[in-house]
C-alpha cells in the first residue's frame, strides 16, 4: 500500500506540472485569437469583443479571414483556419481540466495496475456525458496546445506583417 501512496504522490506532482503548462499554452492560444481579431478588424476593437467566449471569437476570426482585406493572403489564411480548428479541440480539453477536480479512480479489474488519477467531469443528473482525462491524454493535449500556440504565433505575425505592408 505504501508503494501505491508514493506512486500517487509522484503522479500527482506530474499532474501539477502538466496542468500548469497546458493552461499556459491555452492562454497563449487565447491571446493569439485576440491578436487576430484586433489585426483583422478595420476599425478599433469594440469593447464587447473581450467578453466573447472562445468559440465565438473563433467564429469571428474565421469570418474576418474571408473578408477582402485578406483575400490576397490565402497562403497565410488557410493555415490559420486549420490551427483555429485544432484550437477548438484543445480548448474543449482545457475546459474539462479547468473546471473539474483531479480524482483518484480505483478499479478492481485484473488489467488495471492499481489506482489511477484522472480529471473527471461527472454529471449524474443530466444528459452530458461523463469524461475522464488521464495524464497521458493530458500530456498529448499539452503537446498539441503548444504546437497550435506556436503555429498561431507565427501565422498571426506573418498576417500582421502582410496587413502592415498593404496599409
Amino acid at each position: 500500500m505504501r508503494d501505491y501512496i508514493e506512486q500517487l504522490d509522484q503522479e500527482h506532482s506530474e499532474w501539477v506540472k502538466v496542468i500548469g503548462e497546458f493552461i499556459l499554452a491555452c492562454g497563449d492560444i487565447e491571446a493569439y485569437t485576440f491578436d487576430l481579431v484586433h489585426d483583422l478588424l478595420i476599425d478599433e476593437i469594440p469593447v464587447y469583443i473581450k467578453n466573447l467566449k472562445f468559440e465565438q471569437r473563433i467564429q469571428l476570426v474565421q469570418a474576418l479571414l474571408t473578408t477582402p482585406k485578406v483575400e490576397e493572403a490565402f497562403d497565410l489564411v488557410e493555415p490559420i483556419k486549420k490551427l483555429l480548428s485544432r484550437a477548438q479541440g484543445v480548448m474543449a480539453t482545457r475546459n474539462v481540466i479547468a473546471h473539474n477536480p483531479l480524482d483518484l479512480r480505483i478499479v478492481a479489474e485484473p488489467t488495471t495496475a492499481g489506482p489511477e488519477q484522472v480529471v473527471r467531469r461527472y454529471y449524474p443528473y443530466n444528459d452530458i456525458k461523463d469524461k475522464e482525462i488521464t495524464l497521458s491524454v493530458l500530456t498529448d493535449s499539452l503537446t498539441e496546445a503548444q504546437l497550435v500556440a506556436s503555429g498561431l504565433n507565427q501565422c498571426a505575425g506573418a498576417l500582421r506583417h502582410f496587413l502592415d505592408v498593404r496599409a
